[in-house]
């Protein structure tokens, strides 16, 4: 690689000996990233990297790697920005940048309540590691044609099912207890005998998964139901695995009747 680059102004070097520190500028910075990018430095490790910067520019390692941050995470200020910000704000900067995966090539980012560049070195310090992120517009799912009781598209995830279950619980035969963290995610009482005389319910510790699949006894040996958007678990592990609620067919039984206790005269009794 020719590293024989124009060095920046000022920074004279000697034939024989090491150059002198040079003054940090971002046309030295780009210089700098451009040739460490362009040649073998980098597949060689940060280690010879150095030495070859020392060497050609007179960069110690410490100013090297934030070189390379500052052009990498701050490549979209202008020269004249950057030389203005300092090395100290731009590094700052940077890793906000990258510990918070934001796109470096909009400045926008940069002007956040939590962060901007006119802050002070001290402040931008002391500031937030994590930034506010662009809202992104809610995934959905698969629309449920009709909707089911005011609900437009099917689940996606986990709290997508522990919504749903909600909805449908009474209509099930549920009459829930609480919803905690951690397992079991749920605990209800199960009505199993619709007697004239007398009703039983059976306690149920219930792991809510949107697939069925997902589920690790490991993680949660003391469920007894397992309610799920989509089942999936395979047929070799039924026999070993606590029984499946799969609230997808569950709500096609459901579709064209109203929640259980909403017709007129028809109570909710607990157990």
């Amino acid at each position: 690689m020719d590293t024989n680059l124009p060095k920046e102004t000022g920074s004279s070097v000697a034939a024989d000996s090491t150059p002198s520190k040079p003054h940090f500028s971002a046309r030295l910075a780009r210089q700098v990233y451009a040739a460490y990018k362009n040649g073998s430095w980098k597949r060689s490790g940060e280690r010879k990297a150095h030495v070859w910067a020392k060497k050609t520019y007179g960069i110690k390692p410490r100013t090297f790697y934030k070189m390379m941050k500052i052009i990498e995470y701050c490549g979209c200020f202008s020269d004249e920005k950057i030389n203005r910000l300092g090395p100290e704000k731009c590094y700052i900067l940077a890793c906000r940048v990258e510990e918070n995966g934001l796109d470096p090539s909009i400045e926008d980012l940069f002007n956040k309540p939590e962060i901007s560049d006119k802050m002070t070195v001290k402040q931008l310090r002391r500031s937030p590691r994590k930034v506010s992120k662009p809202a992104k517009e809610p995934a959905c799912g698969e629309a449920l044609e009709p909707s089911f009781r005011g609900l437009m598209y099917a689940p996606i995830n986990e709290q997508g099912v522990v919504f749903l279950f909600g909805m449908v619980c009474y209509d099930l035969k549920f009459r829930v207890e609480s919803v905690q963290q951690p397992n079991p995610d749920c605990t209800a009482k199960r009505k199993i005998k619709d007697g004239k005389k007398s009703v039983k319910w059976q306690t149920v510790h219930i792991d809510f998964k949107y697939r069925s699949k997902k589920f690790s006894p490991d993680d949660s040996p003391n469920v007894d139901l397992i309610v799920c958007w989509v089942d999936d678990l395979p047929a070799s592990k039924r026999t070993s695995y606590p029984e499946v609620l799969e609230l997808k067919s569950a709500i096609k039984e459901l579709s064209h009747t109203l929640p259980s206790g909403s017709a007129a005269g028809e109570g909710r009794s607990s157990p």
